[in-house]
Order: structure tokens, then C-alpha cells, then sequence
């Protein structure tokens, strides 16, 4: 979690301003993300699963990691609503195609990372 804000190296003039920006918008894609992926859980499945929370917690932070510093907060809740759609869209696709990945790296970090970076 600290990778986004940790990578201005300093706290010091300027660089505290853009390190708490970029705490912030990664707390808020963050989360949006996480219940993005519990709440499309719950209506498409019936369940609330704990991976696909994690996961789209995650996901939200790979969206948002691109542009942390220079997004103002309004936008990275749009960045990590619609990272938690990629996450689980892509993760379903994945499922449905059979291929095998376990632990959902795929969705949260290339389809995730992605949409971050676009």
C-alpha cells in the first residue's frame, strides 16, 4: 500500500502534498474497488468472497498506480469503480475460458494495470 506514496522518497515541501495525494487516491480506489467486487459478488454469485474482495482491493490500487500522484480523489473513485468492473469482468473471462490462474493475477494486475494505465 505505501509503494504510491513511498515513491516520492521524501515528505519534505512539495513532495508531502504529492505523497498524501497519492495516499489518498490510492486509500479511495482502493476501496471503491474492494466493495465494486463484493457487491457484484453478492448480486452475480449470491456470495460475498473474501479472494474476490482482496482481489479487487488490489485491483483498485494497480488502476490507480499509474496516475496516483496527478488524479485528484473525485477521479480515482471513478478509477476504482471502474477497476473493480475490470477486475471482475476479467476474472469471470478467465474462469469462463478455463485457463488456470489461482490467484487472480491476471485480472488485478494486467487487466487492472491496463486500464490504470490508459
Amino acid at each position: 500500500y505505501g509503494f504510491n506514496c513511498g515513491s516520492t522518497l521524501t515528505v519534505k515541501g512539495s513532495a508531502a502534498h504529492v505523497a498524501g495525494l497519492a495516499a489518498a487516491t490510492s486509500t479511495i480506489s482502493a476501496t471503491v474497488a474492494g466493495l465494486v467486487s463484493a457487491i457484484l459478488g453478492f448480486l452475480i454469485e449470491g456470495t460475498i468472497c473474501i479472494h474476490r474482495i482482496n482481489n479487487g482491493i488490489l485491483a483498485g490500487l494497480v488502476s490507480i498506480t499509474a496516475g496516483c500522484s496527478v488524479i485528484t480523489p473525485e477521479c480515482s473513485f471513478v478509477v476504482g469503480l471502474i477497476g473493480g468492473f475490470v477486475y471482475y469482468g476479467s476474472s469471470m473471462l478467465i474462469e469462463k475460458l478455463r485457463i488456470d490462474d489461482v490467484v487472480d493475477a491476471s485480472p488485478v494486475h494486467l487487466f487492472c494495470g491496463a486500464w490504470g494505465t490508459l
